[in-house]
């Protein structure tokens, strides 16, 4: 049964129902115009439904349409990135894929709707075709451009080598820019023209590299040759005039101008003053090797020079220049015969102690001079046992962690007399590290030490910076010798270095030790590990004579003794020196003392 019947039969007749509620008088016609109102609004409400349907479905394919867009603006963008540098047929290829995409899709639009949408996808398909040409001519352009301008590349590379190819380079970029197709003729005749600044350019900065080659070339000949004999140099620059520049040729004559003058002044030196080094054969009790004096070179070299008919105050200059060259150098000839013959005596002391001196081999001491000479025969009359100067060996330490450079350049043969021989080895030793650049922080480590024994000294009231030769210079060089020979030994004992604590405590305790060497016997107020209260001091009760009674010096070990413990501190690598032989003896004999 349909939901709306047909006005027809809603009008062939009323039911009972209608008529029961029809007035009474009036016959039909008011059911009749009832029934016809009622088709009426029936028919109304379908077209509304219908017409809301019909927008639904428009709405639906209109959506589909921008979606539809939306995938292919992605599409040429992909398309864009996928395409060959170059390639022609872009435009092509995309108009005929959208052409398949656009027929699929306006076969998927309900009939009544493809009249509407089809003149927006033909819209479409012209952006889309129009876009795809842009691109192809824009790639094809590029492409067309980056070509041309890599064989340009190589054309001007060409010319760069030879400046002399210019015309033919430049016949064919013009031949290679008119081949082009892609190009208007506007953009060939502008690539035309920088190409031709560019070919100018390079072909101007090519003939200027070659002219400065060679111009080198011929410094390099001239320079040899004025090096060698400023009269052949002469020769060749008249050899080689046409082919030089003015200006370098000018340059040229005054530097063989002033080679001549130097070569006159060196003959000069060489004509005056001394001929060799002063090496002459002396036996021992001649004098010491006379020391080169530069007013023997000077003076006899500039009275030549002011003799001569081309006399002049640059000539005059240039031959004492040329005299204190060769005086240098035989100054340092001196030097390296005297350093070697002092090397020499020492060895030849260490090796025979107790000789006499007249018994030294020839040649080693007529090169020593006169305090060399002093030195020698005092370490020579020392029979082999120098004792160590404390202040010599805390000036070497401290010059080792203040100036690595200056100590490494330090001549150490002037401490011989100066340092036992075990100390000397140990400075020779620390010299070493540092020329090594101090591969084991030994210095850095030394450099540590001694600051906190400067603090410790300072507490003391004792300068660690003193001059040499005054007290507080050498109670300083016997505190650091103390704590050094104390650590080497703690070390020595553990096997490994000293920690802070360690190396505090140490210097704690032999702080006393010199502070009761002072009168009145006070130290300072310590209220932790190196930690003074400046200013404040306080006596020391504990310093008793029974510990004073086991404070020794050298000379009081016995000579057994000391045998015994120099072979034993040979036997565990330490130093053999006085402080470590004299520590080692008081040990024993406190703990002799305490049993």
């Amino acid at each position: 049964m349909a939901l709306f019947p047909d006005k027809r039969a809603l009008g062939a007749g009323p039911s009972l129902r209608v008529e029961r509620r029809l007035p009474p008088t009036g016959g039909t016609a008011p059911l009749a115009e009832a029934a016809d109102t009622l088709g009426r609004t029936v028919a109304s409400v379908g077209a509304v439904f219908e017409k809301r349907a019909a927008d639904a479905e428009s709405f639906d394919a209109q959506a589909r349409l921008i979606d539809f867009k939306d995938r292919w603006a992605q599409r040429l963008a992909e398309r864009q990135r996928e395409m060959e540098p170059g390639a022609a047929g872009f435009r092509d290829a995309i108009q005929r894929k959208f052409l398949d995409d656009a027929d699929a899709f306006h076969a998927s639009l309900p009939r009544h709707l493809r009249p509407e949408l089809t003149l927006k996808l033909r819209e479409f398909e012209s952006q889309v075709v129009g876009t795809a040409g842009r691109i192809e001519t824009a790639e094809g352009e590029r492409f067309e451009l980056g070509r041309i301008d890599e064989a340009h590349k190589k054309l001007l590379a060409r010319v760069a080598q030879n400046p002399g190819a210019l015309p033919a380079a430049l016949a064919e970029s013009d031949a290679l820019i008119d081949a082009s197709t892609r190009l208007t003729a506007v953009q060939k005749d502008e690539m035309k023209r920088k190409s031709a600044a560019q070919f100018a350019d390079t072909q101007k900065a090519a003939t200027a590299r070659a002219a400065q080659q060679q111009a080198a070339r011929l410094i390099g000949q001239f320079d040899e040759l004025l090096a060698a004999d400023p009269d052949k140099a002469a020769s060749w620059l008249d050899a080689n005039k046409p082919a030089l520049d003015p200006r370098l040729l000018a340059g040229m004559r005054a530097r063989l101008d002033d080679a001549r003058k130097r070569r006159t002044a060196r003959d000069i030196a060489n004509d005056t003053g001394p001929s060799e080094t002063p090496t002459a054969e002396q036996d021992v009790r001649a004098g010491p090797a006379p020391r080169p004096n530069a007013a023997d070179y000077t003076e006899p070299a500039r009275k030549k020079a002011e003799a001569r008919t081309d006399a002049s105050p640059e000539l005059t200059a240039l031959a004492e220049q040329a005299a204190r060259d060769k005086y240098e150098r035989h100054l340092a000839d001196w030097n390296r015969l005297t350093r070697a013959a002092l090397k020499a005596a020492y060895d030849w002391a260490d090796a025979n102690p107790g000789v006499s001196l007249s018994q030294m081999p020839p040649g080693i001491w007529p090169a020593l001079d006169y305090q060399q000479r002093r030195d020698v025969a005092s370490y020579v009359a020392a029979k082999g046992k120098v004792t160590t100067d404390p202040s010599a060996w805390y000036r070497l330490q401290k010059l080792a962690t203040t100036d690595r450079d200056a100590f490494s350049d330090l001549e150490l043969l002037d401490y011989k007399r100066t340092l036992s021989p075990d100390d000397f080895r140990a400075v020779a030793a620390l010299q070493a590290k540092a020329r090594a650049g101090d591969p084991g922080k030994d210095l850095v480590r030394l450099r540590k030490v001694n600051d906190m024994v400067g603090d410790a000294l300072r507490g003391l009231g004792v300068n660690p910076d003193a001059a040499a030769g005054t007290s507080d210079e050498r109670r300083s060089a016997t505190l650091r010798r103390l704590v050094q020979d104390e650590l080497t030994a703690l070390e020595s004992f553990k096997g490994k270095p000293a920690d802070p604590a360690e190396i505090q405590a140490t210097i704690d305790r032999l702080t006393i030790k010199l502070a009761d060497t002072r009168r009145p016997l006070k130290m300072p107020l310590v209220v932790g590990p190196g930690i003074w209260v400046p200013g404040v001091s306080v006596p020391l009760p504990f310093m008793t004579p029974d510990r004073r009674a086991f404070e020794f010096v050298i000379d009081d070990v016995p000579a057994a003794d000391r045998k015994k413990i120099e072979a034993a501190l040979r036997r565990r690598g330490l130093p053999v020196n006085d402080n470590a032989i004299v520590s080692l003896y008081a040990r024993q004999k406190a703990r002799e003392h305490a049993k």
